[in-house]
This record gives structure tokens, sequence and C-alpha cells, in this order.
């Protein structure tokens, strides 16, 4: 293997070793353009190896940003759900609603009937 594709992998792991210590700012596109080009030249196994290794480590990386959102939004806390703003919903929600429907009726008339 040339110094090149060396630091190529290098650079794949270092930013494996950030985006598992910061998920909420990874480059995840960085990540998979880097485990690319780490993988590139190398031969089949050498490619196998190295990608299992790093996407095993990528998915890592979504799961913690995955936990930080939920995190965020109280879901792990509360036996109820996410806990939400009350105006949250509130464009999408309606507290009355009238139907007017006398446009739509027409009268009736009773004959007689001896």
């Amino acid at each position: 293997m040339s110094l090149t594709y060396k630091q190529l992998e290098l650079d794949l792991w270092g930013g494996l070793k950030t985006a598992l210590t910061e998920p909420e700012t990874a480059d995840m596109e960085l990540l998979w353009h880097s485990l690319e080009d780490a993988i590139a030249h190398q031969d089949t196994n050498g490619q196998l190896l190295v990608a299992g290794d790093a996407i095993t480590q990528i998915v890592q990386v979504y799961v913690k940003r995955a936990n930080g959102i939920l995190d965020s939004l109280e879901v792990s806390d509360s036996s109820e759900g996410p806990v939400l703003d009350e105006d949250f919903l509130s464009g999408l929600m309606r507290q009355s609603m009238t139907l007017d429907l006398s446009d739509l009726m027409e009268e009736f008339a009773f004959d007689d009937v001896e």
C-alpha cells in the first residue's frame, strides 16, 4: 500500500473519530467520500475489511446523532411521548368549527292530503 492510500485511510479514521465525538456536526457526506477514496485502490479483501469497519463506525455516528435528537425532545424521560410546546401544533389544529348547510337545504312543502 502506497503512502497516499495510507494517508487517505488515516484521514478516514481521523474523520470518523471526530464524528463519533461530535455527531451533531459531523459531515456525513464527507465521511462517505473519504471511505470511497480510502478503498478505491485496494484489493477486494482490503476494501471489505476497511469498508466494514468504517461503515460500522458511520452507523454509530448516525445512532449517536439520532439519540441526541431524541434526548432533545425528552422522549426518553417522558412516558407519555415527546414533550412539545403548547403552540407547536397550533397552526394545524382548530379549536372550533361551524358549518352552514342552509345553502344545501331545499324547502319542502307538504301537500294537504285528505
